[in-house]
Order: structure tokens, then sequence, then C-alpha cells
């Protein structure tokens, strides 16, 4: 009963053992590594019962490796027997060894189970040996596997069966042997420590394997790289070939004209040792053909005899002589060879005639073949007469000749190792339907080699086995082989450091297990001596607990503290933002206020008829100057958008050819009076339109020619266009000053300039910002720029064509009237006098009968005074106002029946796209911003008044206009902007200083290098001098206390200097 029980658990384990079975690869390394389980099974077999369990176990085991051996195999052969036989005797060898050695293991492993333990793992590590050893030699020495990796083999059938000893033999003692069965809590190390060992040699191999595998993908990765180089050079040479074949359609050709077009052909390609013209001879033209100057010149054609000697050759239809070749110097002696006599060319050459297509011979190593004792290789590619060279299917006899090239294989091997970097794998590359010619090997560290046929197959055998990778390669009408086998598939494992570490962290969890055992061990011993002092610890204990809670009372009320201080920092980050937000709209509002009225009294005096053509445009550069004041605080606004991730982006088709045009016209009164050449080149259909934010790259492109010609003093600029995919590209190159890598470094910060633009001025926000917008339409900005050689910008958008027909056209310009016959009764309730005159005036212009009104109480007043047969048409109303704004008087208006249908539109100074949402939602039908183009309003009114417009007359009369009151206006604008970015930045500077004493009072390292990394990108003059290095060194000695004064007191300066109309910070204001 125990045989039969023993030879079916045997035979079970060793079956769910094969399945457990991680070892990939060869059949012995599986079949090995398969019996882990059956080996600690074993052992605790022989512990248990002793000899009794060895009939058992040989007809479990040889079953096992029976039923093993047919499965790998599908069948079981005389020498599949006799390897079963010697593993399952080994098996058993070590499983007696093992019991051996261990017989009084379970007498002496309750008096010390650390130490007997240790000496189990040890004793089963070393009989392990046995059935690995014998397994290994059984597979070599019969034959079953010869070329099967035998270190790997014997390396996992070693580990597999100490990994089943130490896992499976320490378990089923405690549960099956009637001595330590009884004692199991004393004996509790000897599995667990069993089990930490068994698992880390596992974890080991596991780890060992994941490499291996890693390394064949690699190794699979490089040598498919490389037989498509191979590829490459190979299809490469046929290319080469077929030019010159194509070249041949000429019909004459000559020597000099042939290799005018070869040389460059083999010098670009080192593995193409000699290109050939080999013409078709017919045997009636044979004779002609030797003494005429443009063929052998004399010299008869020739032939190799089977003795290896050259001779006149003999009689027959065809020749195919070699004519002349590239290079010709070493190569005299082919000269009249004729190519069709020897076999293994006669043959491509008739392939070639017959299909009409590109043949090749198998590679060549004899001295008839190869002269200079190499592999070679010819391919060949006919060439029909002109006349019947288009014709299909080709006729063979129109064929006139051959085209050769002459591949010298062991450079072309070694030209593709050289260009993918494989140095550490051997690499057979041979013709595998061509068994009598030769191959070429190349291993790692060793030159190349020519392998004869007869060694060819067992070479192959032996490279084949284990780790490789075979890849076929196309050579025109034949195909390659290359057979690659990886270095280190020979080598001697070594460990990696993650096996290292792996192994290093087993043993050390072991150890540590082990350490904790026998402390337990150790404080069971003494816990009677221990008794005593019970009542003492007990007291130590709750003392420490007391202490504990103390502790934790105290972090407790840390954490509070620290919660509070993060509340409170939250508070004034909100607090800051809102300073921040609130600061902007201020600014936007108080500067747009005036602005408005400068750019309306200019329109209006622009469209006033009896203006002349010279005032008219003095007036248009006071115009245009506006512009470019409100262009600065937009850009301004922009940066604080794009910082706060606001920025909209608003996409329509644009033509943007005239886009381009409108900008260059801009810029080329300006470039001519600087005496620059201003070039436009755009290459852009004029069928489509593309697009894209109208607004935004508009203002990246003034941006980038207005730098341009404000940093070019001479020479030129080009503004160009085009398209490159589904992307436009427009770059903007000028020849002026240049930058060195410096100033590169910071182009792109914000309120930053180099040596040049502090010489010209400016805010330092256009690159920025326009870098900002590309970004933000879904494209890039680069600059490229070498001192005293100009600079280039280049702007890449994505932009989706559309049909030219969905462009909407341009704004009509000149003035609007009311139609006639139709009137509109309009209101205009405007504090500010300048701005309520300018939007009076123009509404009368248009025809318009206009009431005004200086705040919301005189506005709602007037509503509710016009009888109800004849109400406003509509109400232009500002939102920051005395007495009553606009938003109450909305209100009002709304809650009264007369007024509550009233179209009201706000206008006001306001730039900030959430406050514009704000007064649409709460009521008014649409929002005009300060200053307005003339435009806007006429938009109005025909959305929400019904209004009916017409073109104005135009009339040439006008009066004068003082050009000095233009220029000084023009001034004052400019330097109200520059105020306007220095204001901003100075608010900027000082929230980032607060953030900074912030972060040092509360000890955050990361907030104080961060906002110091930010303070040093800024311009260096922006604060005190020698206050950034103090605050960095400060940091450096981790001294928050001192680098928070310092900044407190920074900030007290500045603010104490507002009174004196000065500023602590230098260089944020004009």
């Amino acid at each position: 009963m125990l045989t039969i029980s023993l030879a079916w658990a045997i035979g079970a384990v060793a079956r769910l053992g094969l399945w457990l079975s991680i070892v990939p690869g060869p059949v012995a390394a599986n079949w090995l590594a398969a019996n882990w389980l059956a080996a600690g099974l074993a052992l605790a077999a022989l512990m248990v019962f002793g000899r009794r369990a060895l009939a058992g176990l040989a007809i479990g085991l040889l079953a096992a490796n029976w039923l093993q051996g047919v499965g790998s195999f599908g069948a079981f052969d005389a020498a599949a027997a006799r390897v079963a036989i010697l593993v399952t005797l080994g098996e058993l060898a070590q499983a007696l060894l093992a019991a051996w050695a261990l017989r009084s293991l379970p007498r002496e492993l309750p008096r010390n189970p650390v130490r007997q333990t240790l000496r189990y793992a040890l004793t089963v590590a070393l009989c392990g040996l046995v059935a690995a050893s014998v397994g290994s030699f059984a597979w070599l020495g019969l034959a079953v596997a010869p070329h099967a990796e035998p270190l790997f083999g014997w390396v996992a059938g070693w580990l597999g069966d100490v990994a089943g000893m130490l896992v499976v033999t320490p378990v089923l003692l405690l549960l099956f042997h009637p001595r330590l069965r009884t004692d199991r809590l004393t004996v509790q190390p000897f599995p667990l420590i069993c089990l930490g060992l068994g698992l880390t040699a596992f974890c080991t191999f596991a780890v060992g394997l994941s490499v291996r595998d890693a390394q064949t993908e690699r190794f699979k990765a490089d040598a498919g790289r490389l037989a498509m180089t191979l590829q490459t050079h190979v299809e490469l040479t046929a290319r080469d070939l077929e030019t010159l074949q194509h070249y041949f359609y000429k019909i004459d050709v000559g020597p000099d004209e042939f290799r005018s077009v070869s040389t460059p052909l083999l010098a670009r390609s080192p593995w193409q040792s000699t290109f050939a013209w080999l013409p078709r001879v017919t045997i009636a033209l044979r004779e002609a053909f030797e003494s005429s100057p443009s063929g052998l010149d004399g010299t008869s054609i020739r032939e190799i005899d089977p003795q290896g000697s050259v001779v006149r050759a003999g009689l027959r239809s065809d020749y195919f002589p070699v004519a002349w070749t590239d290079p010709a110097a070493g190569r005299e002696a082919l000269i009249g060879l004729d190519d069709s006599h020897d076999a293994q060319r006669g043959t491509a050459l008739a392939r070639a005639v017959a299909g009409h297509a590109m043949s090749s011979t198998p590679p060549l190593s004899t001295v008839a073949n190869s002269p200079e004792g190499k592999l070679v290789q010819t391919l060949y590619a006919p060439v029909d007469n002109e006349a019947v060279s288009r014709l299909w299917p080709s006729d063979p006899g129109h064929v006139r000749g051959m085209v050769a090239a002459t591949l010298d294989l062991a450079a072309l091997l070694e030209a593709s190792v050289a260009q993918m970097g494989t140095h550490d794998e051997t690499l057979l590359l041979f013709d595998p339907d061509a068994p009598r010619s030769a191959a070429l090997l190349w291993s790692a560290g060793r030159p190349l080699r020519i392998i004869e046929p007869a060694q060819r197959d067992d070479l192959t055998d032996r490279i084949d086995a284990g780790v490789s990778v075979r890849h076929e390669i196309r050579v025109a009408d034949r195909r390659w082989t290359m057979l690659a086998r990886p270095a280190w598939a020979d080598a001697m494992p070594r460990p990696g450091w993650l096996q290292a570490s792996v192994l290093a962290s087993g043993l050390a969890f072991t150890a540590l297990l082990t350490a904790l055992l026998a402390a337990r061990r150790r404080r069971d011993e003494l816990l009677q001596d221990a008794r005593e002092q019970l009542e003492v610890q007990v007291e130590a204990r709750t003392h420490d607990l007391g202490e504990t809670n103390a502790r934790l009372r105290d972090e407790i009320e840390g954490h509070r503290r620290t919660e509070a201080l993060l509340q409170d920092a939250r508070q004034s980050a909100e607090a800051a933002s809102r300073a921040k937000s609130q600061f902007l709209a201020n600014m936007s509002h108080e500067i747009r206020t005036p602005l408005n009225a400068v750019l309306g009294y200019t329109q209006l005096l622009i469209k006033d008829r009896r203006q002349v053509p010279d005032a008219r445009d003095r007036l248009r550069v006071i115009y245009a100057a506006g512009q470019r004041l409100l262009g600065l605080i937009n850009d301004v606004l922009d940066l604080a958008k794009i910082e706060a991730g606001a920025l909209q982006v608003h996409l329509a088709p644009i033509d943007l050819r005239r886009e381009l045009g409108e900008v260059f016209s801009m810029f080329e009164p300006r470039a001519q009076a600087k005496g620059l050449a201003l070039r436009l080149d755009i290459d852009l259909d004029d069928e489509c339109g593309l697009v894209t934010d109208r607004a935004k790259f508009g203002q990246v492109v003034l941006n980038l020619l207005g730098n341009a010609l404000k940093f070019t003093d001479t020479g030129h600029i080009a503004l160009r266009a085009w398209r490159a995919g589904g992307d436009t590209l427009v770059e903007v190159e000028d020849s002026g000053p240049g930058m060195d890598a410096d100033e590169m470094a910071g182009i792109f910060t914000a309120f930053r300039q180099g040596a040049a633009g502090l010489d010209k001025g400016g805010t330092g926000l256009g690159l920025n910002l326009s870098r900002h917008i590309a970004q933000a339409l879904g494209g890039e900005l680069t600059v490229a720029s070498e001192k005293g050689r100009g600079t280039t910008v280049r702007l890449r958008l994505p932009m989706a064509q559309v049909d030219r027909a969905g462009v909407a056209a341009p704004a009509l310009v000149g003035g609007q009237r009311l139609a006639p016959g139709s009137s509109l009764r309009v209101l205009v309730v405007e504090d500010d006098p300048h701005s309520r005159d300018v939007l009076v005036t123009l509404l009368r212009q248009t025809g318009c009968e206009v009431e005004a009104a200086v705040d919301g109480e005189a506005g709602l007043a007037a509503c509710r005074a016009r009888p109800d047969d004849a109400p406003f048409d509509i109400v232009f109303s500002d939102i920051r106002m005395p007495r009553l704004d606009g938003l109450q008087m909305l209100q009002a208006l709304r809650a009264d029946p007369r007024t509550r249908g009233l179209a009201l539109v706000a206008v006001s100074a306001s730039s900030l796209e959430h406050e514009r949402r704000y007064y649409v939602e709460r009521g008014f039908q649409d929002f005009v911003g300060k200053p307005y183009e003339f435009a806007a309003i006429h938009e109005m009114l025909v959305l929400h008044a019904g209004a009916r417009l017409v073109a104005a007359p135009d009339d040439a009369h006008g009066v004068d206009v003082d050009p000095a009151a233009a220029v000084e206006a023009c001034d004052r604008l400019q330097r109200d902007a520059l105020a306007a970015a220095g204001a901003v930045r100075r608010s900027v500077l000082r929230a980032q200083l607060a953030s900074l004493a912030d972060g040092a009072a509360t000890g955050s390292m990361r907030q104080v290098r961060e906002r110091l990394a930010t303070l040093a990108a800024a311009p260096p003059p922006s604060l005190p001098e020698g206050l950034l290095a103090q605050l960095e060194a400060d940091l450096r000695q981790y001294d928050f206390t001192t680098l928070e004064a310092r900044v407190r007191d920074a900030l007290a300066a500045d603010a104490a200097s507002d009174d004196d109309d000065g500023h602590a910070f230098k260089g944020v204001t004009p």
C-alpha cells in the first residue's frame, strides 16, 4: 500500500511540477527543472519511512520521467528511455544521500532549531548537485539534445531540486514525522527559514529568467534591424544596377560614359566591388566584335577550362563577354571572359534573359569566380534594344547585353554590422537554395571567415541551437538566410545587479526572520524570570504611555496650528489673486477711458469731410499711436490671462494672404523711412482660406515685424509664409544686430530685454506673449539668431484649409449713415464728458436723434420721461458712474413695465472677459469695450435697434490740424502705456516677494526655492542692489528668519516710497 501510494503521489506531483515550471527554452532544461516537487516529496518520504519508500519512489519517478519523455518528444526511443532511467537513478541517489546526511535532524532539531535548519539548507544545496549533474550528463552523453544549453539546464535542475527540498520537505516532515509533529511549536523556525531560503532561490532564478528573456528580445530586435539593413543595402545595389540598365537605353554607351555613372555609385556603396558591361555577341558577330575597336580590339573571347586555364572560347550560339569594368584597374584579366560558360553564372544569365528580370548567382568563392579569393555574388540586369524596350511581354531575342554588379559579401556584412553597432553576436550568412555554396561567418572579436560547404551544415546546427534567430533576405531572384546567435548564450551566466539585489533582499529577510525566531525562543526561555518584574514593567510602560499621549497631544496641536497657517496662507493667496484682478480691472478702466476720448475724437476728425489729406494723415498717425498704446495694454492683460490659464481662442476662416498683405502695408512706410528693404514672399493657395484666430494671429505677426523693424537699422526685413503639410509657417527674417547665447536664454522671459532692447526701448512683453499665443493656437514659436548676423523668428501653426467662399469679407471702411426715411432715438448715459461727447457726435453724424445723460439717475429719468409712443430705440450706458451706476439703472429699467423692453448696450472700459460675460448675464443686450471702433457702435445699432445703414458720401474738403499737437499726443499716450506696464510689473514683483516671505515664515523650502528662481529670472535691476544675492545666501544657510526679515523690510521700504512718488524697486517704472 505504501509503495502504490508513494508511486501515485510522485507521479502526481511530478505532473504538477511540470505544469508549474517557469523554465523556458530547451526541453532538457524544462525536464530537469520539472521534478522540483518530486525531489522534496522523495526526501520527506525517505526521512519518514526509510528504505520502505524506495520501491514506491523508484516506480513513481521512473513513470514520471517516462511520461515526460513521451510528452517532450512525441515518441519514446531507446536513447530517451536511457535518459529517463539515468535521471531517475540520479534523483534516487540524491534523495538517499540527503536522507543519510540528515538522519540525525529529527533528534537535534528541537534542541537548536536555527542551527539545525541552516545545516539542513546547506546539506540539500550540496546534495542537489547529484540529480542535476546526472541528468545533464544523460542528455549530453546520450546525444538526445547535443546542442541544448547544458549549463542553463544544469542550473535550472539544481535550483529546482533545492527549492523543492527547501519548500516541500519541511512541511511534510512537520505533518508526518512522529518526532517533529508532536513538538511543532519548538521547531517552528525550521519550515519558516527553509521557506524563506527556498523562495529566495526561486525568486532569484525567476528574475534571472526575466533578465534572460529581456536580453533575448533585445538580441532578436537587433538581429531584425541588422537583417533590414542588409536588405536595404542589397536593394540599394539593385537600384544602382537598374540605374545603369536604364542608362543603356541610349543605345551607344562607351566605357567613359559608363564609368561617369557607375563610379559615384561605387564610392557610395563600398560593398559593390565591380560594375561591368557584358554585350550579347552571337556566333555570327563574334569575329567582328573581337576585331572591332569598340569591342575587344583584337582580343578573342575567352573562357576558363576545367583545369582553370584561360583559353579561347568554344563555338556556341551566344556569348556574354566582359567588355569593360569599373574600376578598370586590377580587373584587366576579366576583359573578354565569357560569363555564360561558367555553370553558375551562365544559369543566372539564362534566367535573366528568359524572365527579362534581374537575376543573381549564388555566393561564389572559387578562384575562377572570385580572383581575389573573396566571397562574392553577381547580379545581372538585361538591357533590351531601344526599339523594343517598351514592348510587353519582352522577347528574349531582343536582349542586347547585361549590366552586372558584383557584391563583396564580407564588405556588405561589415558595413551593415558597423552601421547597426552589433558587436556581441555570431552571424552566419548563406544561400539555403545552394547547398554547395560557401557561407560567411562573423563572430564578435574575430575576423570574417568563409565557411566551406562541407562545414556549413554542422555550423548551422550549432548556431541554430538554443537562443538564435533566423531571417530571410531577398537578393534579386535568390535569397540569403542570416542565422544569428548572441555571444552571451555560450558564456558562463553571471548574475546581474537585479538578481543580486533580489538574492540579497531574500537572504536579508530570511536572516531577519531567523534572528526574530531566535529572539522569540530566547524570550520564551526568559519569560519565567521576567514574570517577577511584571509590576515594574507595567509601571514603566504606563509612564511611557503617558509621555506618548503627551507627545501625541503636542503633535495634534502642532497639526492644528499648521492647518491654521495653511488656511491663512490660502486666504492670503486668494486675496492677492483678487487684488491682482482688481488692479488689472482698475488699470484697464483708468487708461481706456481717456484713450477712448483720444481715439474717438481722432476717428471723428478723420471722418470730417473738411479735413485736407495732410491733416488726415497726421490724424491717422495719432490714431495708430493710440492703437499701439491699446495694444500694449492688451498685451499686459493677455499676459495676465495666460498666467491664469484663461486665454480664449476664437477660430474662424480667414484670407491669410490678405491679412499678411495688410500687415505688410502697415510697416512698409516705416521701413522705407529707415532705408530698409522690406520684402514679402507668400506661397499660399489663392483659392483656399485657413482657419485660425484672426486677432491673435495678427497680434503675433505685428509683434514680430515690430521687433524686426525696431532692432534693424540697415539691410532688409523679409516676411515669408508657406504651407507644410497641415501647418502654416510664417517667418520674419532681419539683418539686425542678432543675439548671443546669454541673450537668447532669456528672450522669452516677460518684462526682460537684452542689451539692444534696453537701447531701443519697449516693455519686453512681445516675444513672451507671442510664444504663449502660438502655444494656445496649437503651434510653436522658435527663434534663431547669431551675433552680428541677424535674427530669424518662425511661427508654425496648424491651420485647416476651407473653401474661399467661407472666408468672411473685410469690414467696410468709411462712414455710415441711416438709410433715407429711417430714424432712431438713442440715449447715451456716460459720466465722462469726452467719452459722452464722442459717442453723441458719432451717433448724430450717423443720423440718430440723440439725448445724453451724465449718470444713471439722469438716464433713468430720461427713459421714464419719454412718451409711451416714442421710447428710445436703444440705450448706450457706461457701468461705473456716480450716484446710480449702469447695473443699478438696468435693474430699475427692467423693474418698470414701461421701460422693461428697452435695448441696453453696456459701454465700459473694462477689458476682462469674465466682467463682460457678467454684464450680459445681468441683462444687457450686448457689450462694447472702450476704446471702440465706430464700426462696433454701428453694429449695435443694426443688431439691437434694427437700423438700416448705408455708406456716407465722401468729401475732399477739410481743415488743418496742428502736427505738433498730434506728435505730443502720441508721446503722451506711449508714456502712459509704459507707466501702466511698469505698474503691472511692480505689482507682480510685490506679490512674488510677499509669497516668498510667507514661504519663509512657514518653513516651506519648495515655495522659497520656486519664488527665488522666479525673481532670478526677472531683469537684474528689478530688486535693490545685492538683495537677491543676500536672499540666496540665507537660503543656503537655511536661515528662514533672516530671509523673511529682509523681504518684509524691502516691501515696507517700497510702500513708504509711494508717499514721495518714488519706488524702492528699481527698473519697474519708466
